[in-house]
């Protein structure tokens, strides 16, 4: 029992409530046909939320873009999901590559902490009228 207190065990889950939070959060909130890149949250998400993930880590740099639009275009909305810690390794991956790579733009949503952020990617699409958003705040 004290190997398990000394490291950190019984506030564990406190850490790892993020995943059913971003979850429960998704399943309630975003469209039935959202669809999440990401890739830290690409298993928890997809159980807590029924929706389908896209890892953006398996994807080539190139193809950012190329996969929201064919998304779109068979009726689903995109929406990125990245911890805090990730946003730094998704920048660089699509930079160059894709303005979304800047993450620039406020995101739909702040939970757990701001560790995790939720992006619409249309909220940052050129030609689109800025949409002022006060992102929702999920402790």
């Amino acid at each position: 029992m004290d190997y398990a207190v000394d490291r950190g065990a019984p506030s564990l889950w406190r850490a790892e409530q993020r995943y059913l939070t971003v979850g429960e959060y998704v399943a309630s909130t975003l469209p039935d046909r959202a669809v999440l890149i990401c890739m830290q949250h690409s298993g928890a998400a997809r159980y807590y939320s029924g929706r389908i993930t896209v890892r953006y880590d398996v994807m080539r740099p190139t193809d950012l873009d190329l996969v929201l639009a064919e998304l779109r275009r068979l009726g689903y909305y995109p929406y990125l999901v990245l911890d805090d810690w990730e946003e730094p390794k998704f920048r660089e991956r699509f930079k160059g590559q894709s303005a979304l790579a800047a993450l620039d733009w406020t995101p739909v949503a702040q939970l757990h902490s701001n560790q995790v952020r939720i992006y619409d990617p249309a909220d940052r699409q050129p030609g689109r009228p800025d949409r002022p958003r006060i992102p929702d705040v999920v402790p």
